[in-house]
């Protein structure tokens, strides 16, 4: 039986903070995050890697815990994360669902298109397939990588056709793969946590 986990990368424009019942956060409405807009290299420092360490294990860790674990007064940690929101270095807080409990799989369409094909076509047909949650252009043997979810192969079958439907003369080659299982998942790697480390 093959388990299907979703672990993907998620990507919000205008997010808005709400103030939480134990005032952690006040409304906070960070810069408009675009995919592609080039972003300004932030310098943070020590404490602010250790944070985010934190957040990225247990991103519902309380202030309070978090004050204590670090040796800071809760307040500190409070300006520091709001300092890390406004700069868009956190982009979100958000539950990550999983699909499976609802009996969906998880498809990854690697997709080539022609290099005649018009993007404003593509964008629409992706955007208003309901099954897609996931979509960017990226670079290699294909140009897109699309994530979907289906019950069933009929279901399947009926999002390709309606992906297909707009564009089929423009697709050169779809390669369709299943979600298997996750090997690793870190939303900070060790890596990156030594190489910020290490800047200051």
């Amino acid at each position: 039986t093959i388990k299907h986990q979703n672990k993907i990368p998620i990507f919000y424009n205008n997010i808005k903070y709400k103030k939480q019942l134990d005032s952690s956060f006040s409304s906070i409405s960070p810069n408009n995050f675009k995919l592609n807009e080039k972003q300004k290299i932030e310098k943070i420092d020590k404490l602010d890697i250790s944070i985010l360490n934190i957040l990225a294990e247990n991103p519902k860790v309380s202030l309070i815990d978090m004050a204590a674990k670090l040796k800071f007064n809760r307040e500190t940690i409070k300006n520091r994360i709001t300092t890390l929101i406004q700069k868009n270095i956190i982009r979100f807080f958000a539950a990550n669902v999983s699909f499976e409990k609802f009996g969906y799989v998880t498809y990854f369409f690697l997709m080539k298109t022609d290099s005649s094909n018009p993007k404003n076509i593509i964008d629409k047909t992706i955007a208003a397939n309901n099954n897609i949650f996931y979509a960017a252009k990226i670079q290699g043997s294909h140009n897109y990588i699309i994530y979907m979810l289906a019950k069933n192969p009929q279901e399947l079958k009926s999002s390709l056709e309606n992906l297909k439907s707009n564009m089929e003369e423009h697709i050169l080659d779809i390669e369709i793969l299943i979600f298997d299982a996750i090997l690793k998942y870190k939303s900070l790697p060790e890596g990156i946590i030594r190489e910020l480390s290490q800047e200051n």
